[in-house]
């Protein structure tokens, strides 16, 4: 268990507002979302503190300090995906795919699984050559291939590589969100009331991701 003193607030997630909420070339100045648009933003947030706060913290052998840091990766895709590819092809399957949430022109920040790998590799070895006191350590860095590019225009070059029709049809954003967030009070509601409902991805969160622009700079990472 971590010191009182780490331990990460309660998490609380307000509703959600009716915007997409976009993220156009911040960096790791910008501050830490007030209102999380989910439960797995909210824990992202939560577990990246309790790393930080760790920095510098005495080793229990005496031996130094204790060196960390945060990687930031944006839209991971590549060998051994397990959630982008997979999620798009069984919804391109059901016939959900032909859809654009908003204009369709919002940019992505999209991470190829090696650059991941790549950036964890040359943080540990930073780490190791500069210690507890030096950058990296104690600071978060975005990564990113540096390449952003319209969401919906990398989820149909993805579909059509893999047989599938590209998205086309452009429905608006604001009636879907509200929509969604009236889909998720009534689940919420029939949950306490003891009734089992599957999950669904027609929340608040997921249209926002697929209608924001996030464009991330990660210039600080080198």
């Amino acid at each position: 268990s971590p010191p009182p003193s780490l331990s990460p607030p309660p998490l609380s997630l307000p509703p959600s507002l009716p915007h997409s909420r976009d993220l156009d070339g911040v960096d790791e100045a910008a501050p830490y979302a007030r209102r999380p648009m989910d439960y797995y933003a909210a824990t992202k947030i939560a577990g990246e503190k309790l790393v930080l706060a760790a920095a510098g913290t005495p080793l229990a052998n005496g031996s130094g300090r204790l060196a960390v840091t945060a990687l930031r990766p944006s839209g991971i895709f590549g060998e051994h995906d397990a959630l982008l590819v997979p999620v798009a092809v069984s919804k391109a399957k059901a016939g959900k795919m032909k859809y654009i949430i908003g204009r369709g022109d919002n940019l992505m920040d999209w991470t190829y699984a090696g650059n991941v790998a790549a950036a964890h590799v040359l943080a540990d070895a930073a780490l190791a050559s500069r210690g507890a006191g030096r950058p990296p350590a104690g600071r978060p860095y975005f990564i990113t291939n540096g390449d952003p590019r319209p969401f919906w225009g990398f989820m149909g070059d993805l579909l059509e590589g893999l047989g599938y029709g590209r998205p086309h049809i452009k429905l608006p954003f604001y009636p879907l969100f509200v929509i969604s967030i009236l889909v998720a009070w009534a689940s919420a509601a029939l949950r306490a009331l003891g009734l089992a409902i599957p999950p669904s991805d027609f929340t608040p969160a997921r249209l926002r991701i697929a209608a924001a622009t996030r464009r991330l700079s990660c210039a600080a990472a080198g």
